[in-house]
């Protein structure tokens, strides 16, 4: 576990590298929080087109995704099933209100680990903005002795 230092304390040297690893960690943890806001919003729109799918369905045409960008022209055959990506190239049949419970616990999953990083983040946001203000604080100090 890190020990707690007063910050007025550490060197120069030393508080320019916390400023830069705090900075970094900021900018690590905001880009994984897209990131799981962009998979949050993927089963989202997933659910929302497995939802779409009723008894009336049957037959009808539809594009099926091969990749993220390639469609192709499909029929939908048995509207209670459907074929669920569950990554890294593999898939799953199952029930509609099963699938529709496999997306309502991702959610809830990618959720929860979004919340974690944004209280993470926020906390070292804090720390970042202590350890600015104390650099600042200190380059004036250097700046009004040399003048």
């Amino acid at each position: 576990m890190a020990e707690k230092r007063d910050i007025t304390q550490v060197p120069m040297a030393e508080l320019e590298g916390v400023r830069k690893a705090l900075a970094q960690e900021v900018n690590s943890l905001t880009t994984a929080i897209k990131s799981l806001k962009h998979a949050q919003g993927k089963f989202a729109n997933s659910k929302t087109a497995i939802s779409s799918i009723t008894p009336h369905t049957e037959g009808k045409a539809s594009l099926v995704p091969l990749t993220e960008s390639l469609y192709v022209q499909g029929e939908i055959a048995d509207p209670s099933r459907v074929l669920i990506d569950v990554g890294t190239g593999y898939f799953i049949e199952m029930s509609k209100d099963r699938a529709l419970d496999y997306f309502d616990r991702k959610i809830e999953y990618v959720t929860t680990q979004m919340k974690g990083l944004q209280s993470l983040a926020l906390q070292k946001q804090k720390e970042q903005d202590a350890v600015a203000s104390v650099y600042r604080q200190r380059m004036a100090q250097t700046q009004g002795a040399t003048a």
